[in-house]
């Protein structure tokens, strides 16, 4: 839902598949992520799940 969102919003962003990259996992818990999908942004906000909200604010 938070990829289909930001694609109808016309939003940029790079998307980092963990099935492709399992050496993130670790990293992502010892950072205190448990679920996906996590969202980050280069002014370092993050935060995790589908939350239209937040997700309107960034674009």
């Amino acid at each position: 839902m938070t990829k289909r969102f930001l694609n109808e919003h016309g939003a940029q962003f790079n998307e980092i598949n963990l099935s492709d990259h399992p050496e993130l996992i670790d990293e992502l818990k010892q950072a205190g992520f448990a679920a996906t999908p996590i969202i980050k942004t280069d002014t370092g906000v993050s935060f995790t799940g589908f939350r239209p909200s937040d997700l309107q604010q960034l674009i």
